[in-house]
């Protein structure tokens, strides 16, 4: 408010939940949704071994822990710490961050005036291009830097079921009839089976 710039640490979730916790110790909801510029949530995740880490078949459990759609991970080489001299058998060695960027857009800040509630002022996030740390950990997974049991130890799952546009690759919620980056109509068919399945499930039971 006086021109300078503050920068702050705060213990939340995740970076949604930095407004609630800005609202619940007593900051205007007007003053946080004029004020703030943005929220970087961060965890650290160790990397795995560059010289002992080998494939692993699709960890269909930890996906399902993550909430990630087993389709997501169609075509992903996964890797897991196996051990050896370079890393004193834990398969890991040195950390690295996964973050999770949320800017202050106005429609966001409009949200926030209105005091709407935590999901939907995070489904807002989403659906203007937010990555959430999920999805930024999940990327870390993709390229072989961590494994995703590494993953699903430092992230809670809090953040809406959500997967990926089959068009532009962007993360979505799960329950969007269209994609909000590329407008392309959202499917929810098994790729197998071709039968209709329901926003909230992350396996096709047929």
């Amino acid at each position: 408010m006086t021109g300078h710039l503050v920068l702050s640490t705060l213990h939340t979730h995740d970076a949604p939940s930095t407004i609630s916790r800005l609202i619940d110790i007593g900051i205007p909801s007007y003053l946080v949704a004029s004020q703030l510029v943005g929220v970087i949530a961060q965890r650290l995740v160790r990397c795995l071994c560059t010289k002992c880490k080998e494939p692993t078949p699709t960890p269909i459990e930890d996906l399902i822990l993550l909430k990630i759609p087993p389709q997501t991970a169609e075509g992903i080489n996964f890797f897991q710490a196996r051990g050896c001299a370079h890393c004193r058998q834990t398969g890991y060695q040195g950390r690295t961050g996964i973050y999770e960027l949320m800017q202050l857009t106005p429609p966001l800040r409009e949200i926030i005036t209105a005091e709407s509630p935590e999901q939907e002022f995070r489904s807002a996030a989403l659906a203007m291009g937010m990555v959430g740390l999920r999805g930024a950990g999940f990327q870390k997974v993709r390229d072989g830097i961590t494994s995703i049991s590494e993953l699903a130890r430092v992230i809670e799952v809090e953040e809406p079921l959500q997967t990926y546009c089959q068009k532009c690759a962007k993360p979505i919620t799960i329950d969007f009839l269209a994609c909000p980056h590329c407008a392309t109509l959202v499917t929810h068919r098994c790729r197998f089976c071709g039968k209709s399945l329901q926003p909230d499930w992350v396996v096709c039971p047929y």
